[in-house]
């Protein structure tokens, strides 16, 4: 569980982690077992739905807003109603990073 102290400082109360222990000791059983269980697991069991994705045309703006609204990592993304591709929080922070690291030119 690592340090009890820093958990209890995240917001995690002692109640919570006593049940966490209790209840959750993926730890205790064999990994190999534990893989097997997992592989007849159906991705419809885990995904998560999605009722609508953010248009190709979008500024990152409205994306970053969805992001935080939604509480995901991925949004589809769409044009004209189809799935053109997922837009990945990690490809946000880097197009933002090579924008913080571009050279200005001056005229901003």
């Amino acid at each position: 569980m690592g340090d009890r102290d820093n958990l209890t400082k995240a917001g995690l109360g002692p109640e919570f982690l006593d049940w966490m222990i209790d209840n959750l000791r993926f730890w205790q059983e064999d990994f190999v077992l534990l893989c097997q269980r997992a592989r007849s697991i159906g991705v419809e069991k885990v995904m998560q739905p999605v009722d609508e994705g953010i248009d190709a045309d979008a500024p990152m703006a409205d994306a970053v807003h969805q992001f935080v609204m939604r509480q995901t990592l991925s949004l589809l993304v769409t044009s004209q109603g189809e799935i053109v591709g997922i837009l990945r929080l990690s490809d946000v922070f880097r197009a933002a990073a090579e924008t913080m690291l571009k050279p200005s030119n001056g005229t901003e």
